[in-house]
């Protein structure tokens, strides 16, 4: 590109892309993807702004632009409306004033009726870490259940074969059923057997770990409460 048209570009006929008069800049499908994508993603506060600061008006008028400490209190509003969803811990924008919002990543919806009252500001608190806890309890109790379904299949008692047509001798019958899980035999039972109790270790650790994190939630509950009890006094 030459110097000329980065001045006319970005200088002289600069045109928002999503500038809410003039359309003949708009982001091109197959080619600007990511704006696309993202653009929707972002707070309705950061859009406003954006589409007020870099209209033509702000443009050609730099002394009707935004100071410096009004970009830092939108910015710092937009940063309390980044949390972390408790289904699929990915980073997701939320608008602050919801009391539910959806995950931009999984599309779960997302509990914001808790707030961490500051003044002039009240954060959405996510107990993101329990919910992830909890499912990776799930996902841990489902492997143990398939595979007690697996042990039990394993040692279900085998067929006795047919004898042949006419009756007498025929292949003689190995048993009612696979050895035991840790018995001798069966390579596949004892395979079975290892990945059950690693299983049972991991639900173990999980468990363990939800009870730590429920301690600690409760902890700073309680500390919470007391928070708001001193602000109560004042």
């Amino acid at each position: 590109m030459t110097e000329a048209y980065e001045k006319r570009f970005y200088g002289s006929e600069a045109l928002f892309i999503y500038d809410a008069n003039d359309k003949s800049n708009l982001p091109v499908r197959g080619i600007h993807q990511n704006v696309i994508r993202r653009w929707p993603a972002l707070p309705a506060l950061l859009r406003e702004t954006f589409l007020q600061e870099f209209s033509q008006e702000k443009l050609k008028n730099p002394s009707a632009r935004m100071l410096e400490q009004q970009w830092e209190k939108t910015l710092s509003q937009v940063r309390d409306s980044l949390v972390t969803c408790p289904h699929c811990s990915e980073e997701t924008f939320v608008e602050l004033a919801a009391t539910k919002a959806p995950c931009m990543n999984c599309r779960k919806d997302i509990d914001l009726s808790r707030r961490l009252l500051l003044p002039g500001r009240a954060l959405p608190l996510v107990t993101w870490q329990k919910a992830r806890v909890e499912t990776q309890l799930e996902a841990i109790q489902e492997k143990i259940n398939r595979l007690n379904e697996k042990v039990q299949s394993s040692l279900a008692p085998a067929a006795p074969p047919t004898p042949p047509d006419g009756g007498g001798g025929g292949v003689a019958s190995r048993g009612l059923g696979s050895p035991p899980i840790g018995g001798a035999g069966g390579g596949c039972s004892r395979r079975l057997q290892i990945e059950y109790d690693y299983a049972q270790k991991d639900l173990a650790q999980a468990r363990e770990a939800e009870r730590a994190l429920s301690e600690r939630l409760a902890k700073f509950r309680a500390e919470l409460d007391a928070c708001h009890t001193e602000d109560d006094a004042v």
